[in-house]
């Protein structure tokens, strides 16, 4: 065997020793690269997040433009009846709109004083066994006394004076002369209750007698005439007070208000649904928006760690190839001492490119991909958002200008 071939085989050798690391470190590298492939993002640029969006907002202004008629069309009806029975009735005002709750509480007040009143004087003349129940009694009395009263006035005072200022007031003229018959029966009932109220506590007793002289006797005691007098005041009170506690005096007033404050907030409704509908799908598709932008983002995020991780394992193979080339060239050149080739054998070697390992670094690198620009999407939909609350607004100021 001559010595350029001994050469050539010691070189063989140390070459292919050189390359069995190399190749593991490669095989590292196309495996990141295929990783890097797998990971690769979307390029969601061209997606239409507010695809549709304005086909929505539209469907609901056409569906609040469809609605919006009957809501004025009853509030239109609702003022006409209100129009119609101030004519009717020669009114001139608007109706009173009472605190029913502080009318309430004022109502169980004149309980509790009438209450406490009532006992004392029946614990004075033993009439019950204990305080306790002297005050149930009482209470009993004087929840009786207000509730009646009231009832009678709600019912039958507010009645008295009905339709007077009509265009005919002969036409409400039943309903005066029933309201007379219920203010007879209330002055008889409210004069009975209190006699009654007087002779329990003129004869001290639960059971009492009646005759003209147990009657007589009611004024030879004071706490008995002042029970009765304290009782009709307060009867006539609660009488006069449930005039206006609950509605309006005039019968039926107040209840066609309520029907137009009820028409006016049902329109008022229909608005804030339609607002409150807008509002829902800008968010949603906002929301669809963002959910894209985190996932694209996680997925970037990812995909440009694999590829720092791949330009890692090439330039950790850069310097092993280097480094091997270098071992190899320096190697080689001492076997050529040894063997003692000439310069033509030396040349015939090819040293330059057999411990060259090139080809292994022969790889694309990727790049990893940039931070987004600012999305325009957010600002767009607030755009969106402004035009259909303008457009809502305007349908409903050309309906108002129109039933005006």
């Amino acid at each position: 065997m001559s010595n350029v071939t001994a050469c050539k085989q010691r070189i063989e050798a140390l070459r292919q020793s050189a390359l069995s690391p190399l190749g593991d470190k490669r095989a590292k590298v196309e495996q990141g690269l295929l990783e890097v492939e797998t990971l690769e993002p979307e390029q969601n640029n061209s997606i239409d997040f507010s695809a549709g969006l304005q086909d929505e907002i539209d469907h609901v202004l056409s569906r609040t433009a469809e609605d919006l008629p009957d809501k004025l069309c009853a509030i239109d009806n609702a003022q006409n009846e209100i129009n119609t029975f101030k004519t009717e009735l020669g009114i001139e005002r608007d109706p009173t709109m009472p605190n029913v709750l502080f009318n309430f509480l004022f109502f169980a007040a004149l309980t509790g004083c009438e209450s406490i009143l009532n006992a004392s004087f029946f614990a004075t003349a033993h009439l019950t066994g204990s305080p306790v129940d002297a005050l149930t009694l009482a209470g009993l009395i004087a929840f009786t006394n207000v509730t009646v009263s009231a009832t009678f006035g709600f019912f039958v005072l507010r009645y008295s004076s009905y339709g007077k200022n009509a265009i005919d007031p002969s036409d409400y003229g039943l309903n005066r002369s029933l309201a007379k018959v219920g203010l007879t029966l209330f002055v008889i009932i409210a004069a009975l209750f209190h006699l009654e109220i007087g002779l329990v506590r003129s004869q001290e007793s639960l059971v009492v007698t009646h005759s003209v002289d147990s009657y007589l006797a009611i004024f030879n005691v004071p706490e008995a005439i002042f029970l009765i007098l304290t009782g009709s005041c307060l009867s006539l009170l609660s009488f006069v007070k449930a005039r206006t506690a609950f509605s309006d005096p005039i019968p039926g007033y107040s209840a066609l208000y309520r029907a137009l404050e009820q028409a006016v907030e049902d329109k008022e409704d229909l608005r804030e649904e339609a607002t409150e509908q807008i509002e829902v799908l800008i968010e949603d598709c906002l929301d669809e928006f963002e959910s894209r932008k985190k996932a694209d983002d996680k997925a970037r995020e990812a995909y440009n760690s694999a590829v720092l991780d791949v330009k890692a394992l090439i330039s950790d193979l850069e310097n092993h190839l280097y480094q091997s080339q270098t071992r190899l060239y320096q190697n080689a050149q001492t076997l050529v001492s040894k063997f003692k080739l000439t310069p033509d054998e030396i040349a015939d070697l090819n040293l330059e490119i057999v411990c060259r390992f090139d080809s292994l670094l022969s790889v694309d690198v990727p790049q990893a991909f940039p931070p987004p620009k600012e999305a325009k999407l957010p600002n767009t939909l607030r755009i969106t958002k402004a035009k259909a609350v303008k457009a809502l607004d305007a349908l409903f100021a050309s309906n108002k200008e129109e039933t005006l």
